[in-house]
């Protein structure tokens, strides 16, 4: 998934559903783009800790999705210049967009 629309949005702040993940980075387009997927496998370690941290302890299932992410190389070939993963046990969302981000997970 691609673009963030308004109906995204809608859907991400009615998910009331606990513990609610969000990733944000941005993506490297140049000759290091290689590290894309190791600064977000770092940034969905991170977000474990914290979740095993608070005692949640579905955290490696929660986060699933963004393990299968890492993992995905076509995804990765993409170069666009942002990055953000919303991750529930509802549901999860991933966008590449055309802006970058700061570099940031909040659980």
């Amino acid at each position: 998934m691609d673009e963030f629309k308004k109906d995204d949005l809608k859907e991400l702040i009615e998910d009331g559903s606990w513990p609610s993940v969000s990733i944000y980075m941005p993506m490297r387009r140049a000759e290091d783009v290689g590290q894309n997927p190791i600064r977000f496998k770092n940034l969905v370690r991170m977000s474990q800790k914290t979740l095993q941290d608070f005692e949640y302890k579905n955290a490696e299932k929660l986060l699933d999705p963004a393990y299968k992410v890492i993992e995905d190389q076509f995804f990765w070939k993409d170069r666009r210049d942002g990055l953000a993963m919303f991750i529930s046990p509802e549901r999860h969302k991933l966008f590449r967009l055309s802006h970058p981000f700061e570099e940031l997970f909040v659980v």
